[in-house]
């Protein structure tokens, strides 16, 4: 079996930081903004559209707000669907003070493991409850796309301009392999019995082996294939070398059971053929 671990890594640990901001959209000088409202006749919600490229956990957003009383605002996040608003992910109810100026409301969304697969567009949308108050979305000095809706189901087309002021912050998820261990003859990620039987049948002449292959047959680097690569291949069976590094990193997530213990690989060995560690894990 192939062992895979996702490795993120974190500002606190010596590792690289690649915690990232995947969609910026600065607030506007400007005073003005979408207007969102809920009452019996009408309603306006508004969803700005962005594009990842990585993979990454979402770690929080920003969004540029008023409001001229306390109130509620709803925030959304979609799937795309043809360029509109798709499927919801996931959903954060926020409350607002009153202020004459708008301010950055920041949310932390870490510890809800929302994936976001690369390559992808998603939106973030900012809807009411409140039918009394006032509220409104700062238009930001970003041109992009953006859509509206009057009840938070049907979407308008994708429209271009200044969309609502965000700023959309995740963590790179990394894929990690060792690669391919030496005399892996089939290139399944093992060091096995059935590379053995293809090392003999070919060293036999019964198997045929492209350049790759017999490149990783040669463990002796002598430029042959002989009897002295098999008794090399046998013992890297016999050994069972392993794959997975071990490392050991403290468990900052507070939702975890290992809670502030440090953890690694080895501290599952024999559970679990997948690791994965994390803020968000």
């Amino acid at each position: 079996m192939f062992y895979k671990i996702i490795l993120l890594f974190l500002f606190n640990l010596t590792f690289s930081n690649d915690r990232s901001i995947i969609f910026n959209a600065p607030p506007s000088t400007l005073v003005s903004g979408f207007d969102l409202y809920n009452n019996d006749n009408f309603s306006n919600s508004v969803a700005d559209r962005f594009y990842i490229n990585n993979d990454y956990i979402l770690e929080g957003f920003s969004l540029w707000m008023k409001s001229d009383i306390n109130s509620t605002i709803t925030v959304k996040l979609f799937s795309d669907n043809f360029n509109s608003p798709g499927d919801l992910i996931y959903e954060w109810p926020l409350n607002l003070a009153a202020s004459d100026f708008f301010a950055e409301i920041y949310t932390p969304t870490v510890s809800f493991c929302i994936n976001l697969t690369s390559n992808s567009y998603y939106w973030l949308s900012v809807e009411t409850p409140d039918s009394i108050a006032n509220i409104s979305w700062q238009h930001s000095i970003l041109n992009s796309y953006y859509s509206t809706s009057d009840n938070g189901i049907d979407w308008s087309e994708s429209i271009y301009g200044p969309v609502g002021a965000t700023s959309i912050r995740g963590e790179q998820i990394f894929t990690f392999s060792q690669g391919y261990p030496d005399g892996d003859i089939n290139f399944d990620f093992y060091t096995d019995v059935l590379d053995v039987v293809i090392g003999v049948g070919f060293v036999l002449g019964n198997e045929q082996l492209d350049t790759d292959q017999i490149l990783a047959l040669d463990l002796n680097f002598d430029s042959y294939i002989d009897i002295l690569d098999i008794v090399l291949l046998v013992e890297l069976v016999l050994e069972d070398p392993t794959m997975m590094p071990d490392f050991s990193l403290e468990d900052i997530n507070p939702n975890s059971e290992n809670f502030g213990q440090n953890i690694g690989p080895s501290f599952y060995n024999g559970v679990v053929s997948g690791y994965y560690f994390g803020k968000a894990g």
